[in-house]
């Protein structure tokens, strides 16, 4: 895959997300991002890494975790 988009959150908006739910809420996504849905690194405004989703910002819920792994471990085990 080429260049990662980035999807920045809100850390604390995302304790669910450390709690283990993969969903990412729309309250929890940081503003003026512009991007195109699909696969995404997912970081903190601090640029903490959590993982990475799949992004669709007119979904009810914009983003599902797939992975908290720091490395995409392949598209073969989605």
């Amino acid at each position: 895959m080429g260049e990662w988009q980035k999807l920045k959150v809100k850390r604390r908006k995302v304790a669910n997300v450390f709690a283990g739910e993969p969903w990412i809420y729309p309250n929890a996504v940081l503003p003026n991002q512009n991007l195109e849905p699909g696969l995404c690194i997912v970081c903190t405004e601090g640029d903490e890494h959590i993982g990475y989703a799949d992004y669709n910002d007119v979904a009810p819920v914009p983003g599902r975790l797939l992975s908290r792994e720091e490395v995409w471990p392949g598209d073969e085990v989605f």
